[in-house]
């Protein structure tokens, strides 16, 4: 659901504008990224597309942007706190959600491997790793653990590079081999 709220307008001190709190401004490089972005926010319940300097927040691929509103860094050189290295725009909606509910994204640190060699997985990415051994999509992942699409491939992904595999497959694998599900 969209709110509305005012905020301080940057262009005129003292002046209040209104705010789509699910206004999202796309000041992006990358072309085609920036179109399918543009599909996905059509699509959106929760958000809309509005100018960079209406947002109240804005996805990025440009290194110095000072908005005064909360920004998404997106692509592969994406540094910083509130920066994914992706182009991915599901993964880049789903950060705006979280964004939108005043969570930051923050790197992630590179987790060091037990001693055994075998990787870390939380108890949310074992459940959601025993349900890729058992062959099922996203979709279906999140249908199960009553999460979104978007937050079922999160963790999809992050399963992915804890294990270092270069697929689903490979990571069906290597969780087999690795006895880090049950089957």
């Amino acid at each position: 659901m969209l709110t509305l709220s005012t905020r301080k307008s940057a262009n005129a001190p003292g002046v209040e504008r209104l705010v789509n709190d699910g206004a999202v401004g796309l000041l992006l490089d990358d072309d085609r990224l920036a179109s399918l972005l543009r599909d996905r926010l059509e699509a959106s319940t929760s958000f809309i597309e509005v100018l960079p300097e209406e947002a109240a927040l804005l996805v990025t691929d440009v290194p110095d942007t000072t908005q005064g509103i909360p920004i998404l860094r997106v692509g592969p050189a994406a540094e910083g706190r509130d920066a994914l290295r992706t182009s991915d725009p599901d993964l880049i909606l789903a950060a705006l959600t979280l964004l939108h509910a005043g969570y930051h994204i923050e790197p992630q640190a590179a987790e060091p491997r037990p001693s055994s060699g075998v990787p870390h997985l939380s108890p949310r990415e074992r459940q959601v790793a025993t349900l890729l051994v058992d062959g099922a999509s996203n979709k279906g992942i999140a249908r199960t653990l009553g999460i979104s699409v978007h937050t079922a491939k999160f963790h999809v992904t992050a399963i992915l590079e804890k294990l270092g595999a270069g697929n689903r497959a490979d990571a069906v694998a290597m969780l087999l081999r690795e006895g880090l599900v049950a089957i």
